[in-house]
């Protein structure tokens, strides 16, 4: 089976499953009470998740480690996100530096 299929799939899924629990909390609030505490444990989970999700995908491709720029390209855009800068410049900051280090590292060979 091709890869990107496979990939579509996984993307489809997820989508669906996002989507279900959107809807079941739309649906179903009726039958339940859910406290403070219990909705701010959803988010909490909801957030760990998908910070779990964004650093497995900044760290590793597949099976191996990814290369040394893509994870500077990360932490600088961490950087700026914790010292409010806008998006934007967050994305062409976050962007050049991933840039410069492939760069570096394709002329330099280290």
């Amino acid at each position: 089976m091709n890869q990107h299929f496979i990939i579509f799939i996984g993307i489809m899924i997820l989508a669906l499953g996002t989507y279900l629990i959107r809807y079941s909390g739309l649906a179903f609030h009726q039958y339940f009470s859910i406290s403070k505490r219990q909705e701010q444990l959803f988010n909490d989970a909801a957030t760990t998740l998908l910070f779990s999700i964004a650093v497995l995908s900044t760290f590793f491709e597949g099976r191996v480690f990814t290369d040394f720029a893509k994870s500077a390209g990360v932490l600088v855009a961490l950087y700026l996100i914790w010292k409010n800068y806008s998006l934007i410049s967050i994305i062409l900051i976050a962007t050049l530096v991933t840039t410069m280090c492939r760069f570096i590292q394709l002329n330099y060979s280290f």
